[in-house]
């Protein structure tokens, strides 16, 4: 009895190694699928901004400016529908959910607005009733009997 135990438990060993080894062949293939798609998405990745770049440049001035607008994402990126749907995976995208405005609509002061400012310059008022002993006259070495004497500039008190 021990004998035969013996040889299923040998059996159930080889069983298990070559199950072993047929995961670790089944794990590397589908790493190299995984790989394969990554190269190939990253390959349509730079090949669709390569033809944004070339649009972009060949485009005028206004179109650039519809070039460069982001489409809402409809879908997962890096994946399609069809390599979904081949993967056994119903996959309908889904129009973005519509978001609040982020600022309320502008409404007009209720307060009347303010009077203009006048656009001339206030007239200049004398910042002392003395006049400046810059801008008066200086009295001449030699006075004139027609002229009377200008009296002589008094000292500001600054």
């Amino acid at each position: 009895l021990d004998a035969a135990l013996a040889e299923m438990h040998a059996a159930l060993a080889e069983k298990d190694a070559a199950l072993s080894e047929k995961g670790a062949a089944l794990d590397a293939a589908l790493a190299e699928m995984h790989a394969a798609l990554a190269e190939k998405d990253a390959a349509l990745a730079m090949r669709d901004a390569a033809e944004k770049d070339t649009a972009l440049v060949a485009a005028p001035n206004a179109e650039r400016k519809s070039v460069l607008k982001v489409a809402p994402i409809t879908e997962v990126p890096g994946t399609s529908s069809r390599r979904l749907s081949s993967l056994g995976v119903d996959y309908t995208p889904s129009p973005p959910p519509s978001l609040p405005p982020l600022m309320p609509p502008f409404a007009p002061p209720s307060t009347p607005p303010s009077p203009p400012l006048p656009l001339s310059p206030p007239a200049l008022s004398p910042a002392s009733p003395t006049p400046s002993p810059l801008l008066t006259p200086k009295p001449s070495p030699t006075p004139s009997p027609s002229s009377s004497p200008s009296p002589s500039p008094s000292p500001s008190p600054s």
